[in-house]
């Protein structure tokens, strides 16, 4: 989910631009990784008030960035002996550390175990939850141990990260995931109110429709989902960062230049990384989507940012909606 700066349109006649406004409580969320729907069918929420923990307990602490005004959750399992397993990225030479590594890049990873106490007096602890049907204990103590002598392996924020690793040391699929999660920067509770999915084999899409599709990075391990809108004409427009020199993306913190930008969409779609396509249940207003349109391609775009200005803030804006 996003929360961050968002668009304001205007459409003057006699200036038309796009700026961005910073949102009251501007802040990003690194737990797409469960969805609520996710956790109630294969978990149970614990009040260790109630009882000791026991191994296979999912510990999940809040992290907070005064600096960088970002909020997450970092994901450990509780391995016994009063200790937590957890996975994390390497903190970088200017301190900045896995929570907040490039979405687009893989780093360092680095699997430890802390003490429990240690854990909750250092990072503030949110929700203990613990697998419907429990699990075996030998089965996690082997996985554990492997965890502990094998290298670790690289840490990226969307397909190698704590969350995965907790589950994968569950015995479960961590591609569940992505599978409850599918909108990464927007939760599907949020989207599944103003949006309804559309079968992707039932038709056309219509303007206005906003389409959410892979979009691959330099490394053939990573690929990002962005967000455009169908604007008419067999066409799809969407915002995005320009790509720098050495070929790589920003970093989340960063600002780059932006680009607003046409493509096929029958291109789009027999590539094969068109995901999903939804349409706003109200419906659109086509003369004002035509206008911001417009607008979007003849405005000098505003910088381009994984958290506060990307796709999915151009997207929404286009349609009217709130960015919230």
């Amino acid at each position: 989910m996003f929360l961050g700066s968002s668009y304001k349109m205007s459409t003057s006649k006699s200036k038309a631009h796009f700026s961005t406004q910073t949102l009251p409580k501007a802040a990003i969320t690194i737990n797409f990784f469960f969805s609520e729907s996710f956790l109630n069918k294969h978990f149970q929420e614990v009040e260790l008030s109630q009882g000791e923990p026991q191994p296979g307990d999912l510990y999940l602490f809040k992290l907070l960035s005064s600096s960088l005004q970002c909020c997450g959750t970092h994901v450990g399992v509780y391995c016994g002996k009063g200790e937590i397993i957890h996975f994390e990225g390497v903190t970088t030479k200017n301190g900045v550390g896995g929570t907040l590594q490039s979405l687009l890049e893989y780093n360092e990873g680095k699997v430890f175990k802390e003490g429990l106490r240690q854990m909750q007096r250092e990072r503030k602890l949110s929700r203990v939850l613990r697998r419907r049907g429990g699990i075996n204990h030998k089965d996690l103590e082997l996985r554990v141990r492997k965890a502990m002598d094998n290298d670790p392996p690289e840490y990226n924020a969307i397909s190698s990260n704590c969350a995965h690793f907790a589950l994968n040391l569950l015995g479960m699929d961590s591609t569940l995931l992505g599978e409850c999660c599918i909108f990464k920067f927007c939760s599907k509770e949020s989207m599944s109110k103003p949006f309804q999915e559309v079968k992707l084999d039932q038709g056309n899409t219509l303007p206005g429709d906003v389409l959410l599709f892979k979009k691959p990075s330099s490394m053939a391990q990573s690929s990002k989902v962005h967000m455009g809108v169908d604007c008419g004409n067999g066409e799809i427009i969407h915002f995005d960062g320009k790509t720098s020199s050495r070929g790589r993306g920003q970093r989340l913190w960063d600002n780059c230049e932006g680009v607003v930008c046409k493509e096929n969409l029958d291109a789009l779609r027999s590539s094969g990384r068109l995901v999903h396509v939804l349409r706003q249940r109200s419906g659109i207003k086509t003369e004002e989507l035509e206008s911001r349109v417009q607008t979007a391609m003849t405005s000098i775009p505003p910088p381009y940012n994984d958290i506060s200005s990307n796709s999915v803030h151009f997207a929404l804006k286009l349609l009217g909606t709130n960015t919230n």
